[in-house]
């Protein structure tokens, strides 16, 4: 019986490999996601050279030229469209299935069914649904590639012992365990803790003092190198965090099982979590000879310590951080070990088949759940990539719509910085411009499509939106469409002005559920699109046409064009003559002080400042970038647009009281604004005029 059950499980364990496939197809996008964009904003600044210093430089807490130098292979190589980053991420986890598999049976000793549960075990954690982000984002390389190290590092050193005592020789899997520990060094912060843990197990094996000292220089060599210019996180958890911290480690823990209930999975992370670390202590001291068990507590060890240095330095931002997906890859790993260890233990008794049976059910039980996932993480799939492709849209067009915009980007990065670095990405065919495809903006409809009458469509034009702003202005539109003669949705929708011209581009396939209700012969619910029309190929009005299935058809979607309010994308703003309008924001933010405005202190004045709308008043003060350095120039924006302002006036007060450049005094003169709310704010340009960093907003009130 618990033959046959494992070979269920082990299927069922390749279905899992195979929907984490799936779901990556479902979600595919050659856009750029979040930390993507910061890696080309490194990029642009650089004028497109990624130098060793760069490749070296701190993200965030950690520091990841491993990863890096993955993403520079992609866009050089394969012209950043994502491809080579997924298929790596899911290549790695398959070579981490099965080197897993390789260890439970050359050094498990794991036969026949208990190996095949324990493999199908392996397959299902690591391909789980609950870490499918680590699959869907190129980005997410960092976030698998220390596990996979750590496993082959602890298991080789595994290695390294079984052959000191039969007395055969060891260098090959030494020299993988210093590899591995090196590339994970090189991924996360996390993969630092790898160092003391090897030296630990090398102790408490008893491995000649040669090797324990060749493993201690390398250790101090890597983190003596990894810490020079590193920058510590501005703040720790103190004391009274700690109930929080184990709060947060029980629910990233207990999400793992979601499937069956997160509530559940606490109560199993609560018991499991202190079992696991008393298992691992006796192990060491009792059972060390026990080559295989100390290698998988181990990894639950390493699993468990890299979770909590996300913990404390994710705190801060909420214990609903904890279910992230991508914080599942060690959260699953880590309950791998321990319930193959669990399988191998059942496998050991006198009646091995009674024991695994209620392991293979209970595992059964936990997969059946896990399949009632599926639906919802291929929805959020779909969902997601049509996210992106809206984005795309809106960076092919160049519009700031920056409500769809900031999808792929996070505060206090703006709408304007991803479409510079969009500018960057197209200059080199790169990402999204590799292989757009190309319809004749600006040029006349009937040059290229051969109109047909509206019998072959049916759809609307149900709103064209104006999107203001001082450099990317434009228009969205939004409706639906249906190829009556094919029987599917358009290759696309496209707008034309009175003279023909076309204007804007709309992408089909968008949800739009309402239409199989109101139109019964349409059963299909993608038949929605959406398109921009770019500023510079604004008109009074607009008629939209569906481009049928063959490509060469144009089909009437409107009986009478719509009219476009061509106010509602024009900016009152005066135009901007700051330098940092053609660079990107900083997420660190400055050091500033806004004395006065009007030559009247701003000290303890509540916002909004009031001003009068016939007056021009300065804005003065001071500002110094993160390390308390004076920029290139300061620029003040208002609104969003940049102007340039006076710097580097001398003071002496701020270099004393800080100890930063004493040269960095602005004045800034306001522009003449229309009644009502306006926000200001100053920019510090970069030393080297990279980037620049941007105070918080003031708010003033013009009357």
């Amino acid at each position: 019986m618990a033959n046959w059950i494992s070979y269920a499980l082990l299927a069922g364990g390749f279905a899992m490999i195979l929907f984490a496939a799936y779901s990556v197809y479902l979600v595919y996008t050659p856009l750029l996601w979040v930390d993507q964009w910061m890696f080309i904003q490194e990029l642009a600044a650089n004028h497109g050279h990624y130098s060793a210093a760069l490749l070296w430089k701190q993200h965030n807490d950690h520091r990841i030229p491993l990863p890096k130098l993955f993403y520079l292979a992609d866009l050089y190589l394969f012209h950043g469209r994502n491809l080579f980053l997924l298929v790596t991420i899911f290549t790695l986890q398959l070579l981490h299935l099965v080197w897993l598999a390789v260890i439970f049976r050359r050094m498990g000793e794991l036969r026949g069914s208990a190996w095949r549960t324990a493999a199908a075990l392996a397959a299902v954690c690591l391909f789980a649904m609950r870490q499918s982000e680590n699959f869907w984002f190129g980005s997410d390389l960092p976030m698998v590639l220390p596990y996979l190290c750590a496993t082959i590092a602890l298991s080789s050193l595994g290695f390294v012992y079984q052959r000191l005592r039969a007395g055969e020789h060891y260098s090959q899997p030494l020299l993988m365990a210093w590899i591995a520990a090196v590339a994970a060094s090189l991924s996360l912060s996390n993969g630092l803790l790898l160092w003391p843990m090897l030296i630990l197990l090398m102790l408490v094996w008893r491995m000649p003092a040669r090797v324990v000292a060749a493993t201690a220089a390398l250790a101090a060599l890597v983190i003596g190198l990894w810490r020079i210019g590193y920058a510590m996180p501005l703040s720790t958890p103190a004391l009274s965090s700690v109930p929080l911290l184990v709060r947060y480690l029980l629910v990233l823990y207990g999400s793992s099982w979601s499937c069956v209930s997160e509530a559940f999975g606490m109560v199993i992370a609560a018991i499991a979590i202190p079992t696991a670390a008393v298992a691992y202590l006796w192990v060491l001291l009792k059972r060390r000879t026990d080559a295989f068990a100390v290698v998988m507590l181990s990894i639950a060890a390493f699993a468990l310590g890299s979770t909590t240095l996300t913990a404390i330095g994710r705190i801060g931002m909420g214990v609903e951080q904890a279910r992230a997906d991508r914080y599942q890859t060690a959260a699953m790993l880590f309950w791998c070990v321990l319930f193959v260890l669990v399988i191998r233990t059942a496998a050991r008794t006198k009646m091995p088949s009674a024991w695994l049976l209620p392991v293979q059910a209970a595992m059964a039980s936990v997969l059946f759940l896990a399949a009632q996932l599926a639906p919802p993480v291929a929805d959020g799939a779909r969902i997601h990539g049509r996210k992106m492709r809206e984005v795309a849209l809106a960076l092919e067009a160049g519009v700031d719509d920056a409500s769809s915009i900031m999808y792929v980007l996070v505060p206090p990065y703006q709408a304007d910085d991803v479409l510079l670095l969009a500018g960057f990405l197209r200059e080199h065919q790169w990402s999204i411009f590799r292989a757009t495809q190309s319809y004749p903006l600006g040029r006349n409809l009937r040059r290229f499509y051969r109109l047909v009458a509206p019998v072959a469509c049916k759809g609307s034009l149900d709103s064209v939106s104006g999107i203001a702003n001082y450099r990317w202005p434009g228009f969205r539109f939004t409706g639906w469409a249906y190829d009556i003669a094919a029987g599917t949705v358009p290759q696309a929708v496209v707008l034309s002005d009175a003279t023909g011209r076309i204007i804007g581009v709309g992408a089909t396939g968008f949800l739009r559920p309402d239409i199989p209700a109101s139109v019964p012969f349409i059963q299909r619910r993608d038949t929605g699109y959406i398109g921009y029309i770019p500023g510079d190929l604004e008109a009074e009005q607009a008629a939209a046409y569906a481009i049928l299935a063959d490509g060469v058809s144009a089909c009437p979607l409107t009986i009478q064009p719509a009219r476009l309010n061509l106010a509602s994308a024009l900016v009152s703003s005066p135009e901007p003559t700051g330098l940092s309008r053609d660079l990107t924001l900083s997420p660190q933010t400055p050091v500033i002080q806004m004395e006065s405005l009007g030559g009247v202190s701003l000290a303890g004045k509540m916002e909004p400042i009031p001003i009068n709308a016939d007056g021009q008043p300065t804005l003065a003060g001071w500002i110094v970038d993160p390390r308390l350095q004076s920029g290139r120039a300061a620029d003040l924006t208002v609104d969003g647009v940049p102007l340039a302002a006076q710097y580097g006036y001398d003071r002496p007060d701020v270099a004393q009281w800080l100890h930063a450049a004493g040269r960095c005094g602005f004045q800034a003169i306001l522009p003449k604004l229309s009644r009502g709310p306006h926000t200001v704010a100053i920019r510090l340009i970069s030393a080297d005029q990279d980037l620049y960093y941007q105070s918080t907003p003031l708010k003033i009130l013009v009357r």
